[in-house]
C-alpha cells in the first residue's frame, strides 16, 4: 500500500503493533525517568548555584554525596544512552521505510521533517519551560 503525499509516495506508515521492540521502548522511558530525576537539582529553588548554575554549592554531606551520586549516575550517564536510543530510532524507521520500497531520499526527508519539529519543540520548550533542553540539541 502506498500513501501519497506532497513529498513522494510512502511505502510505509507508523509501525504495527506486532512490530514494536519493547526493550528500546522501555529503555527510552528509563532514559526519560533518568532525565527528570537528573533535573530536579535544578527546581531547588532556595539553594546557592555553583559555576555551572545547576548544582547547588551549600548542604550537609549527604546533600553532596547524593549530588555526586546523581552527576556520576544519571548526568554523565542517561544523556548518552538517550541520545543512543534516538538514533537507534532514527535508523530504524530511515530502515523500516527503505525495506518497504520507499526512496532513500524520500526516507531521508521524513526524518529532516521529524528532526526540524524536534528542534521547534526543544527551542518552544527552552524558551518556556527550562534552557536547559536536550530536545532541541
Amino acid at each position: 500500500m502506498t500513501i501519497a503525499t506532497t513529498e513522494g509516495p510512502l511505502k510505509r506508515g507508523a509501525v504495527r503493533p506486532g512490530e514494536r521492540a519493547l526493550a528500546p521502548d522501555l529503555a527510552r522511558g528509563i532514559m526519560l525517568l533518568g532525565i527528570v530525576l537528573s533535573n530536579t537539582a535544578f527546581h531547588l529553588w532556595a539553594a546557592r548555584r555553583g559555576p555551572s548554575g545547576w548544582q547547588p554549592v551549600d548542604g550537609s554531606w549527604l546533600d553532596h554525596a547524593v549530588q555526586f551520586a546523581m552527576i556520576t549516575a544519571l548526568d554523565l550517564r542517561i544523556y548518552p544512552l538517550f541520545a543512543f536510543l534516538f538514533g537507534y530510532g532514527m535508523m530504524q524507521l530511515y530502515l523500516r521505510q527503505t525495506a518497504a520500497g520507499t526512496d532513500g531520499r524520500d526516507a531521508a526527508r521524513i526524518l529532516r521533517r521529524r528532526s526540524l519539529w524536534l528542534i521547534v519543540i526543544g527551542l518552544t520548550h527552552a524558551a518556556l519551560l527550562m534552557s536547559g533542553d536536550i530536545i532541541g540539541f
